[in-house]
């Protein structure tokens, strides 16, 4: 629900944005490429989900294939695992330049808004010539701004109805029989 807020938060200040699931894409076709579709783009940002901690390999290692061969890209990175090792990531990966930790919504807003002046943007750990930063202001969502998030905006993933297609329980969740 997280990222279906956030790209709406993005979408209504103006940018231009997509949600594309890397699995739902590879299996539609083997031979996509999340290189080539930024290069086609023309995205300037790629945000990375790197919620849970088994996922941490790939997704460190999409951000080392997206910096080899674009490497003006800003690679930033979201999500629980992201934000307990925002430290180790930006200290041990060069090819993050950014970790939001905790709500990202508002943050990443204001990131693509901050037109590289990153000193203001909330919840925001960065590399800056070398030395690691961690801003000092905090956002939290309040009711009001959870309120006006729709959290349904499909239009901006691709190939939605595959996604919305897949078994969304976690592997430790038992499959309910339907009681009649």
């Amino acid at each position: 629900m997280g990222m279906l807020s956030m790209i709406e938060e993005v979408d209504r200040a103006g940018f231009t944005v997509r949600l594309v699931h890397l699995g739902v894409e590879k299996a539609l076709d083997p031979e996509w490429s999340l290189v080539d579709y930024v290069k086609e783009s023309g995205a300037t940002m790629v945000a990375l989900s790197l919620n849970w901690h088994p996922q941490t390999f790939d997704t460190l290692d999409v951000a080392r294939q997206l910096k080899a061969s674009l490497p003006h890209i800003q690679v930033v990175v979201g999500g629980l695992t992201a934000s307990v090792f925002a430290h180790h990531i930006l200290r041990d990966f060069a090819d993050v330049d950014a970790v939001i930790e905790g709500e990202a919504e508002v943050p990443l807003r204001l990131l693509l808004e901050s037109k590289g002046d990153w000193r203001g943007v909330p919840n925001l750990w960065w590399r800056e010539e070398g030395t690691i930063r961690r801003n000092t202001q905090c956002f939290l969502s309040d009711g009001d701004e959870v309120t006006n998030w729709s959290f349904a905006r499909f239009d901006l993933v691709d190939h939605y109805e595959e996604v919305l297609r897949l078994d969304w329980r976690y592997p430790w969740e038992p499959e309910f029989a339907e009681l009649r």
